[in-house]
């Protein structure tokens, strides 16, 4: 590739740098996917704790009302 004033692409060139764009471009998409699916079954995993210790905190206290009357 040349470089400096006045200097121009071969036709070539522009396919191998808009390849390599469309590479570095995928690459970051595929990673910035994986970041948000890591999230997405973090937040998903949270909702089903939180349920989880909710639905107990519930039988608990349904529990104890029917033993106090």
């Amino acid at each position: 590739m040349r470089t400096g004033k006045g200097a121009e692409l071969t036709e070539q060139e522009i396919i191998d740098k808009s390849y390599e764009i469309t590479d570095m471009l995928q690459q970051a998409s595929s990673e910035k996917l994986n970041e948000a699916q890591a999230y997405h079954k973090g937040y998903v995993q949270a909702c089903e704790d939180f349920g989880k210790a909710l639905r107990l905190k519930m039988y608990a206290l349904n529990f104890k009302e029917e033993q106090h009357g």
